[in-house]
């Protein structure tokens, strides 16, 4: 009975360490376009770990987590894009570049509000500064 215990404990431990690994990863695939890189180079250091968005009122709200994929401290610029149905970007003006610096290993919330009710997407734009 014990050697039965000892050997299920390790396959437990198993278990539950590739649901937290499943949890941290990369967002769904659905969501792959809504990260845009300026740089090639970025595809190394920067992924989207989660995507929420829900409709405040009539505008459209997100919360994104990224994450720095690497050891290092890198800065960074950022900016979220609202698109219309069409795909057309909706007030480009109102959106600006932020700075951000991201430790190594470490994870970043943005969010942010739709500048419109008829913004229906949205992508984040991520630039090395």
């Amino acid at each position: 009975m014990n050697k039965r215990m000892l050997l299920l404990v390790p396959i437990l431990l198993l278990g539950a360490c590739s649901s937290y690994y499943q949890q941290l990863g990369r967002a769904p695939d659905n969501y792959k376009d809504t990260l845009k890189l300026d740089d090639p180079e970025l595809n190394t250091q920067i992924s989207l770990r989660s995507v929420q968005q829900h409709r405040a009122g009539e505008l459209l709200a997100v919360q994104l987590v990224v994450h720095n994929d690497t050891y290092l401290s890198h800065k960074y610029r950022y900016r979220l894009e609202w698109l219309d149905a069409s795909g057309l970007e909706i007030a480009p003006e109102s959106t600006g570049w932020l700075p951000v610096t991201l430790e190594g290993n470490q994870d970043y919330t943005i969010e942010g509000t739709a500048p419109s009710a008829a913004a229906r997407k949205f992508r984040l734009e991520f630039g090395a500064q």
